[in-house]
């Protein structure tokens, strides 16, 4: 199991998605508001295209992110709906995932 790459590129690809999309970037709330408004509908443009997340967001006004680690939602709360891992360092230094959880709070059979 590979660390937690693929959150962290979404995270910052988030991050710039929604500094793109506030009426004031420099700010936190601003920026949760609108990742929870204004990532879940319009164009879907996947990890990486950062040329068609900006066209997106000047035709739509939204982008619909699909990211490195899926589809990328927020809930009411700005948590993204999604399954949790936890994943550790094993004695041998390789990455181990321990549990996996489901949004609910249940236990992913996956």
């Amino acid at each position: 199991v590979a660390a937690y790459y693929g959150e962290v590129y979404d995270a910052v690809y988030m991050a710039a998605i929604g500094m793109s999309l506030a009426a004031d970037p420099t700010s936190g709330p601003s920026i949760k508001e609108i990742l929870t408004d204004k990532t879940k509908a319009g164009t879907k443009v996947f990890a990486g295209d950062w040329a068609g997340i900006q066209a997106a967001i000047a035709g739509d006004g939204q982008v619909d992110y699909m990211g490195a680690t899926g589809d990328i939602d927020f809930d009411e709360n700005g948590d993204v709906k999604g399954n949790f891992t936890h994943q550790r360092f094993n004695e041998s230094g390789a990455f181990e995932q321990e549990g996996c959880w489901k949004p609910d709070g249940s236990v992913c059979t996956e």
